[in-house]
């Protein structure tokens, strides 16, 4: 990385760089009053490059969002190089970051927040029902604070719903890009090297996988009638002029949640446990009564495993299994055995239907989670002369089928900030 101080801000930006490259040839311009060779430009990067790794200064070098003491750095991206400092005690604009920030070529600035914020007005730009607010609010935080894992948020809704314009809009909110929106990855490898929030949209439910469900926050979209509906023109005028305000309501409200952060106590973990005592504090900045947000969630997370067990063939069948048995259910055998018996009932789509016991175990260790939270225990049990032992039991005093809160009553309050239910 490359630390340039310049007359009012610090730059950083990496060697190879668009950036640091247009820097350095000013620099050489306006030392010798000529450009440089592109053969010399191409020399000095790469030795620059191997000075700073081999004799450099190890430094840790963010991307838009840092924790920082007690709060969070965000960095505005913008050509003064200005950060917002958000604590418990509220949030400030800093000209010089404490932390270094680098940039890549398709981040964009973040609006400068009004003096006075208003989130409420971000539902008149989205298609947010009211029943996810709060579940939405608290993901755009939690894609702030890069030191906890980040879910993913699935908008799911018919064409006309305003999917691509909602994604648009909360992603201008936290990280705005050159490109807002990106067709699927094509590898895996095009992933895995980066820990970024994710938004997925589409007509149909893409998170169906029960590894991955619990890591989701589904919101279906409303369908917006023809009469209802705005140009793009109109939009993205409202939407720039409603930002600033709308980006100051959500530094208030990150504020307002660290400071009720620590007093979170869960009493039941969902598996993404950061994200949900972030949703607690968050709801609480709200005017909502503690637990309401665990029921939400609660609720969120079961809905999401009985998608995923919908969409599986193997669950399919494994329930319609169950069913027929006297509770409580006790099942044990081999791999062989179970592919056998499920192999007679009806199922919709044979495609996905494994073709070997392999193949079922297989299914039956990516479905075990998604059981096990419904209160049935699908296990392996080791090997006997037969092939692979299984085990299907419900699960004796399991506090997994009592997620939500007992003793929270299922109504909603809470309008602080606009109406977020």
């Amino acid at each position: 990385m490359a630390v340039i101080p310049m007359p009012g801000r610090r730059e950083v930006w990496r060697v190879y760089s668009s950036g640091f490259e247009q820097w350095l040839r000013a620099a050489y311009w306006r030392a010798k009053e000529i450009g440089v060779p592109e053969a010399t430009m191409k020399s000095a990067l790469a030795t620059l490059a191997a000075a700073g790794i081999n004799d450099g200064d190890e430094i840790e070098v963010h991307v838009r969002a840092a924790r920082c003491d007690d709060g969070y750095l965000i960095d505005l991206a913008d050509e003064q190089w200005q950060a917002i400092h958000v604590t418990p005690q509220g949030w400030r604009v800093v000209n010089e970051s404490p932390l270094y920030f680098t940039r890549t070529p398709s981040m964009r600035v973040l609006p400068m927040p009004a003096a006075r914020g208003d989130v409420g007005l971000l539902w008149q730009h989205t298609n947010i029902p009211t029943d996810r607010r709060v579940m939405v609010l608290a993901w755009l935080l939690d894609g702030l604070r890069p030191d906890t894992t980040f879910p993913v948020l699935e908008l799911v809704g018919e064409q006309g719903s305003a999917k691509s314009t909602t994604q648009s809009v909360l992603r201008s909110l936290i990280d705005p890009n050159k490109v807002m929106l990106r067709g699927r990855p094509k590898t895996v490898e095009d992933v895995m090297e980066t820990k970024r929030p994710v938004i997925l949209n589409g007509i149909a439910v893409v998170a169906t996988r029960p590894d991955l469900i619990d890591r989701v926050i589904h919101v279906d979209l409303p369908t917006i009638a023809a009469d209802a509906r705005r140009d793009d023109a109109d939009t993205h005028t409202g939407w720039e002029c409603d930002q600033p305000a709308v980006f100051a309501g959500l530094l208030d409200l990150f504020s307002a949640a660290l400071a009720i952060l620590p007093t979170v106590k869960l009493t039941h973990k969902q598996r993404m446990a950061d994200f949900e005592r972030l949703g607690e504090a968050v709801a609480h900045a709200l005017g909502f009564a503690p637990g309401e947000f665990q029921q939400q969630y609660a609720e969120l997370v079961r809905a999401g495993i009985d998608r995923a067990l919908e969409s599986n063939a193997v669950a399919q069948a494994l329930d319609k299994y169950l069913a027929d048995r006297i509770l409580p259910i006790h099942w044990q055998g081999t791999a062989g055995q179970l592919y056998d018996l499920l192999n007679t009932h009806s199922i919709p789509d044979r495609n996905t239907w494994p073709r070997s016991p392999k193949g079922l175990a297989d299914q039956l260790r990516r479905i075990a989670p998604a059981y096990r939270a419904k209160g049935i225990d699908i296990s392996h049990q080791g090997h006997s002369r037969d092939g692979a032992l299984w085990r299907i039991a419900h699960i004796r005093n399991s506090g997994i089928q009592h997620a939500t809160p007992p003793g929270i009553p299922s109504s909603m309050g809470g309008i602080r900030y606009g109406e977020h239910k």
